[in-house]
């Protein structure tokens, strides 16, 4: 919450064009492998064979082999469903983002309740969008199903490799998604056999970002670490991948020392997971293959108490009327608020109130009875001598009465004395009666401004 719109600082589109990027240069490098292969195995061949023998007619058509009209056509429809695809998530990437800046930054949010209401109107709210990048995955999947037997079929020729690049692209791009398992399907499925429509390795790589794509949905789901880290090796182990890779591994003993995910289950921000130690073990490649994954689509999560199961695996910076657009009505639904109210509780008032430790439902209660000024002005009252610590406040007559007693009872001493031993006793006795919060919050029922 996958920019956690589900992409690091770059923003979906940047994600989109590395993904793209990388798989093709992948496919470049295994198309001329095969170019080199089968080179050298007609260059076997003609040095077995006498000078003077014409090599089979079969050896051509190897070489001169151009794709089947049936297979250019699958891999065309495989494209045209990436395009689809990749729009619909580019949309969704932009929802996470300012799903997941909600989660982390906005104040009325930080209880685990509110959170959820959230999270559940945010669905809600833009329930199409999420709809549509389940259904364009599930569209590019069968086109890449429909497409195997027809790729196979045509085999590893120079001649077929513009559609094995284009198939390849798609199955890159499916393991990003929310049909990730069945990206993981598809690449076992493409890869078996001594037919194999396309080079293992290339497939072991795209098996293993579907398994990341399932490791951070479990983790922001509020799966266990060691479980949602064991589902992604069964993942790969189900379809004939080894079940153990090097950024899994990594991620797993880095689980395993004691790294703390809570941040990153809470709001998806892929910088938690830093935080979280991944960089001091030695990690770096883990954290980068597991936020580097791409965007998925927020599915059912829950938002606990014990796993703060955020749902959102992407970090974006999304503008202020973007962001706006996005969670001002789902926020409004969370805690019963109109548009001004909503914008109130939003605003510096609301922060700061939270800063001196003032619940999601204190926030809501003050935005919705519009006191969130008034209970400022309460704040500040109280903390003329220690800044940002309520129930500082000394009352001047009290603090002079108990400088007057003490002089009497210990004549002689500095002024200054007297001042700090009166101050401190005032100030000992206020914080004796609860923390500055509980202080806070007392002051402001006995103002009438809280139930």
């Amino acid at each position: 919450m996958a920019g956690l719109g589900g992409v690091g600082g770059g923003g979906g589109s940047d994600r989109t064009s590395e993904a793209q990027r990388a798989a093709a240069e992948r496919a470049a490098e295994a198309r001329a492998a095969e170019r080199a292969a089968v080179a050298a195995e007609a260059r076997a061949r003609t040095e077995t064979r006498s000078t003077f023998e014409a090599p089979p007619a079969r050896d051509m058509v190897a070489l001169g082999a151009v794709a089947s009209p049936a297979a250019t056509e699958a891999a065309t429809k495989v494209i045209e469903a990436s395009t689809t695809y990749l729009s619909a998530r580019e949309e969704v990437a932009r929802l996470n983002g300012s799903l997941e800046r909600a989660l982390r930054t906005e104040p009325s949010l930080q209880n685990p309740e509110a959170a959820e209401r959230f999270r559940t109107e945010f669905l809600t709210e833009h329930a199409d969008v999420y709809a549509a990048e389940r259904s364009s995955a599930q569209a590019l999947a069968s086109a890449l199903r429909e497409a195997e037997p027809h790729i196979r079929a045509d085999g590893m020729s120079v001649g077929n490799a513009g559609n094995r690049l284009g198939v390849l692209a798609g199955l890159e791009i499916l393991a990003s998604s929310s049909e990730y398992a069945q990206a993981a399907e598809l690449a076992g499925r493409y890869g078996r056999g001594r037919d194999a429509a396309m080079p293992r390795e290339e497939l072991a790589g795209i098996a293993e970002r579907a398994s990341l794509t399932g490791l951070r949905e479990d983790l922001a789901a509020g799966v266990n670490a060691e479980q949602a880290v064991r589902n992604a090796g069964g993942l790969l182990g189900a379809w004939g991948f080894a079940r153990s890779t090097p950024a899994l591994s990594a991620i797993g003993n880095a689980i395993g020392a004691g790294a703390d995910l809570s941040a990153f289950m809470r709001t998806g921000d892929p910088a938690s997971l830093g935080a979280a130690g991944f960089g001091a073990l030695g990690t770096a490649a883990a954290v980068t293959a597991l936020v580097a994954s791409g965007p998925i689509a927020v599915g059912a999560g829950v938002v606990s108490g014990l796993a703060l199961g955020g749902k959102f695996i992407t970090r974006q910076i999304a503008g202020d009327n973007e962001y706006h657009a996005a969670i001002d009505g789902p926020m409004a639904e969370t805690h019963g608020l109109s548009a001004d109210q909503t914008q109130a509780l939003m605003g510096r008032e609301g922060r700061m109130l939270a800063a001196a430790g003032l619940s999601s439902a204190d926030l809501a209660e003050l935005a919705r009875t519009d006191s969130l000024d008034e209970a400022l002005r309460v704040l500040a009252s109280g903390t003329p001598l220690d800044t940002g610590v309520y129930g500082d406040a000394i009352d001047p007559v009290e603090r002079d009465a108990r400088m007057r007693a003490l002089e009497q009872e210990q004549p002689g001493l500095p002024y200054i004395s007297y001042e700090m031993n009166a101050v401190d006793a005032m100030r000992a006795e206020r914080r004796a009666q609860g923390t500055p919060a509980e202080l806070l919050r007392a002051d402001l029922r006995a103002q009438g401004l809280l139930p």
